[in-house]
C-alpha cells in the first residue's frame, strides 16, 4: 500500500513537471525555464501561451513578465537569463552546434530587466553573442550583463 501512495505521488510530480506547451515538432529548442514567479507567458507564433516551469523556449519565441512576475531561463549552451518584472525578452536567433562551428546567441530586450551571464557560445564565438536594445546593440565580451529599459 504503502509503494503505490508513492508511486502515486511521484507520478503526479511527474506530470506537474511536465511543460504545458512541448517544442514544436522539428524545431531546435534553445533553452528551457527553470524558475518562475508571478504572471508570465511566451508570444508562439501569434499564439500566448502560459508558462510552466520546464516550458521549452524557442527562437523566435517572446517572453513577457506581468507587474508581479520574473522567471529565469537556461540556454542549452548553459547561458542564463533571468528577466525581472513587466519585461519583453524576443529569443531571435539561437544556434549551439559546436561540432559544425554553428554559433548565435541574439536576444532583443524591447523591456524591462535582464540579467545576462555567459554560457559557451560567448566563450567560443563572442562575436555570436549580442543583446538588441531600442537605443542599441550590446556585444557581449564578459560574462555578466545587467539590462534595464524603462517604457
Amino acid at each position: 500500500m504503502r509503494a503505490r501512495i508513492i508511486q502515486g505521488i511521484l507520478a503526479g510530480t511527474a506530470l506537474w513537471a511536465a511543460p504545458l506547451f512541448p517544442a514544436d515538432p522539428g524545431v531546435v529548442v534553445a533553452g528551457n525555464i527553470r524558475v518562475l514567479h508571478g504572471e508570465a507567458y511566451l508570444l508562439r507564433a501569434g499564439q500566448r501561451l502560459p508558462l510552466a516551469v520546464g516550458t521549452p523556449v524557442q527562437v523566435r519565441d517572446v517572453l513577457h513578465t506581468g507587474p508581479d512576475g520574473s522567471l529565469g531561463l537556461i540556454l542549452q549552451d548553459d547561458t542564463a537569463l533571468s528577466l525581472g518584472p513587466s519585461s519583453e525578452l524576443a529569443l531571435k536567433d539561437f544556434q549551439y552546434q559546436p561540432n559544425e562551428g554553428l554559433f548565435a546567441n541574439v536576444l532583443s530586450m524591447v523591456k524591462g530587466t535582464l540579467v545576462y551571464i555567459s554560457g559557451r557560445i560567448a566563450k567560443l564565438a563572442p562575436a555570436s553573442v549580442r543583446v538588441e536594445t531600442p537605443v542599441g546593440i550590446v556585444a557581449v565580451r564578459g560574462t555578466k550583463l545587467l539590462v534595464k529599459i524603462d517604457e
